[in-house]
C-alpha cells in the first residue's frame, strides 16, 4: 500500500482478506474472543484495516486494473486537451 504503483493491489488484497476476517468475526467468532482474552480489539483492528484499505481503493480508482478507466474516467479524458496558448 506504501508504493504507489502498487497501492490498488495492496488495497484489494487487504479489502479481500479482512473481509474474509470480519465475516468470520460476524459468523462464527464473535466480536470478543475470550479463549485468546480479547475484548475486541482485533474486530476493532480488523474494522479499522478495512476503512482505511477502502479509502486507499477510493483515493486510486481510477488505477483499478480493467475497471478505473471505464468506471471512473480522469478529469482529463472528460474535458479533452488543454488549448495552447
Amino acid at each position: 500500500i506504501l508504493v504507489p504503483r502498487t497501492a490498488v493491489f495492496g488495497a484489494i488484497l487487504a479489502l479481500g482478506t479482512i473481509c474474509g476476517a470480519l465475516f468470520a468475526h460476524l459468523t462464527k467468532l464473535g466480536i470478543k474472543l475470550v479463549a485468546v482474552d480479547d475484548h475486541g480489539e482485533l474486530f476493532a483492528l480488523a474494522t479499522i484495516v478495512f476503512v482505511c484499505s477502502a479509502a486507499v481503493l477510493f483515493l486510486h480508482r481510477s488505477q483499478i486494473p480493467f475497471l478505473g478507466q471505464i468506471l471512473f474516467p480522469s478529469r482529463r479524458q472528460l474535458t479533452g486537451p488543454r488549448p495552447s496558448l
